[in-house]
């Protein structure tokens, strides 16, 4: 099962959990800006994690997450280290896959690039020079890829690949722009390199699909809505066969 932004909304996460348990679903992933926040003290809510952490070990689910553009990357750096594969545990049912991480579940290979640009940077109180993908961060996954020895099957990223249009999203100009533009092409470069079957993506709180077309491959593209919409729109459950054959018999959530 997959879910888009979930800004930190517990009464949400916790509704996405028991919707995993009830289709007998074991993991969910989660696309960026999970609520990863910095405390007025400047501390990290771990509560928060901890509260969410135990809620889905209640339910048997556990749950991996990309970071996006909001979560508080060097607090939860400097309290959770990284295994090989780049995955930070928080809980044993919570698990950050940082930049770079490669992981499997039931035989699907994931790959992880979060963070994004605030499209809003120049009026937020709070914003973090970590939020955007670096060429860094896919050198990372790239290098474990090439380690790991397997394909990567999906993509997960929090903003969506250049090579896409994402419907309803202006161009914005200045260097807030420049930046949404060369965090996209970082991800495009991405999708060209590792030819996954799926890019799935949040972070513009809508839904909508889209087909990358790289020569003999098409790459599908899902972004999904957010805990504003708190409709199906936010999340989509795939079956195992669906991620590895890169098909889909509907095209739908």
């Amino acid at each position: 099962m997959f879910v888009g932004d979930t800004h930190e909304d517990r009464v949400f996460i916790k509704k996405c959990i028991r919707i995993a348990a009830q289709n007998n679903i074991t993991h969910l992933i989660q696309l960026g800006d999970f609520g990863m926040w910095i405390e007025a003290d400047g501390s990290l809510n771990v509560a928060f994690l901890m509260e969410i952490a135990l809620y889905a070990l209640k339910y048997g689910v556990i749950i991996i997450f990309i970071d996006g553009n909001h979560d508080f990357h060097a607090g939860a750096r400097a309290l959770y280290s990284a295994d090989a594969d780049g995955l930070r545990e928080i809980h044993p049912n919570l698990i950050w896959a940082d930049r770079g991480a490669i992981f499997t579940v039931e035989g699907v290979t994931f790959g992880a690039l979060g963070g994004a640009v605030s499209h809003d940077r120049g009026r937020r109180k709070i914003h973090f020079d970590t939020e955007m993908t670096t060429r860094d961060d896919l050198q990372a996954l790239l290098t474990r890829q090439e380690a790991y020895g397997k394909t990567i099957d999906v993509l997960l990223t929090h903003e969506a690949p250049s090579s896409v249009v994402v419907p309803g999203v202006s161009l914005l100009g200045g260097s807030v722009g420049r930046d949404i533009a060369e965090n996209r092409d970082v991800l495009s470069e991405a999708v060209s390199a590792l030819l996954p079957k799926y890019v799935l993506h949040g972070h513009h709180h809508h839904y909508y699909t889209a087909i990358i077309d790289i020569g003999a491959t098409l790459v599908r593209v899902y972004g999904y809505a957010s805990n504003i919409q708190n409709d199906k729109t936010a999340y989509g459950i795939f079956t195992t066969e669906e991620l590895q054959n890169g098909y889909r018999s509907v095209f739908a959530t």
